[in-house]
């Protein structure tokens, strides 16, 4: 069945709801790892935050800090409102590129410009983990750019913090702003990260204030995200069996088929003998063995088998 969203739009007209849809962005959610490394290179933010990034004021060494709006629009580097927006990459450009030549970068970077009621200090580029489970040696390395140097540097530190609601933060490593261009960011976590059931977070915070106390903020962004991890190899066992008549004859050529956890399904044919075998399937698994014969019935045709260890007598018998 089909399942169709409507949205109503009342007291907002249709042209303020388009220009707050395109303009503007709240990204929700968390990422669900897989291989590794996860990668980021924030190009399609002209279309919103990814998903697990969001951006953030308020955030504190105690404190997560609170969602703010990341405007998708092109913004260019010479703009001095305090936002978190869709700025081209450093890479390829100069500080003296032109607004026109900023706007046909395809290299898209999730930028910043501080002001004195906007981001100094508090401003946090934070990525989400859904959990880290059967995962371990966690580094993160990213490219901190300056897009607009002003007379005040700010120094932004990559931490971390556990939980749904995190009140702890440890600081891993800091970097800061400076002259226009990139700085290649690397940070180790040890095994602080290792097999989390539960949310991790990993910030780019600014948790003190700018240097100076007079003139304009740098504006500053990150690219080219790239947190690596280890994933312990799966351990796998044999699936055998065999598939007899009712008095105890091995049946030849019975296909047997098991379908894993994955919905994955594989064939196996019974030789001479009625064995047939499943090699190097996954451990802790629950799988389903199906067999059929040409004319033949059997008294129980499917088995579900959870897997622990080498499985050897998983045996199939006509009636």
């Amino acid at each position: 069945m089909k399942t169709q969203r409507f949205i109503k739009t009342s007291s907002l007209s249709l042209a303020a709801t388009f220009f707050l849809l395109t303009m503007t962005s709240l990204t929700w959610g968390q990422i669900s790892l897989g291989t590794s490394p996860f990668t980021e290179n924030f190009d399609g933010v002209g279309a919103g935050l990814p998903t697990g990034f969001t951006v953030r004021t308020g955030a504190t060494a105690t404190n997560l800090g609170t969602t703010a709006t990341f405007v998708t629009t092109q913004t260019t580097f010479g703009s001095a409102t305090g936002q978190f927006a869709n700025y081209a990459s450093a890479d390829g450009l100069t500080s003296a590129s032109t607004p026109a030549q900023q706007n046909a970068s395809t290299d898209r970077v999730i930028g910043l410009r501080q002001t004195g009621t906007f981001g100094d200090p508090g401003a946090a580029f934070v990525l989400q983990l859904a959990k880290t489970t059967g995962k371990s040696s966690f580094s993160l390395a990213f490219k901190f750019q300056t897009l607009s140097e002003q007379t005040r540097d700010t120094t932004f530190t990559v931490d971390y913090g556990l939980g749904a609601s995190p009140t702890t933060f440890t600081p891993v490593t800091t970097v800061t702003s400076g002259t226009f261009g990139s700085q290649t960011v690397t940070a180790n976590f040890g095994t602080a990260l290792d097999n989390q059931s539960g949310p991790v977070f990993i910030r780019i915070v600014a948790l003190t204030g700018s240097s100076g106390t007079t003139g304009s903020r740098d504006t500053v962004a990150i690219d080219d995200l790239s947190l690596a991890f280890t994933s312990p190899t799966a351990a796998t066992v044999n699936l055998s069996g065999r598939v007899l008549s009712a008095n105890g004859r091995g049946i030849s050529r019975a296909v047997v088929s098991m379908t894993d956890g994955d919905g994955n399904r594989r064939l196996a044919f019974t030789n001479n003998f009625g064995y047939y075998l499943f090699e190097n399937v996954q451990v802790g698994q629950t799988v389903i063995l199906d067999v059929r014969s040409k004319w033949l019935s059997f008294t129980q045709p499917t088995q579900v088998i959870v897997l622990t260890e080498d499985a050897t007598t998983v045996n199939f018998r006509t009636y």
